[in-house]
């Protein structure tokens, strides 16, 4: 398994950054499937 690193961009410029996507997952309890898509380009957002 790879690991990439993911960031969490907020409307307001600022951003988190987590080690990989299962890790963004557990911090932010957003679905790593959800995120995944947003990473891919088949979704704009994830979450709310």
């Amino acid at each position: 398994m790879h690991q990439r690193a993911v960031k969490q961009l907020f409307d307001v410029g600022s951003f988190g950054e987590f080690p990989s996507l299962i890790e963004a997952q557990r911090i932010i309890g957003i679905s790593r499937s959800s995120i995944g898509k947003v990473c891919r380009g088949c979704q704009t957002r994830a979450g709310r």
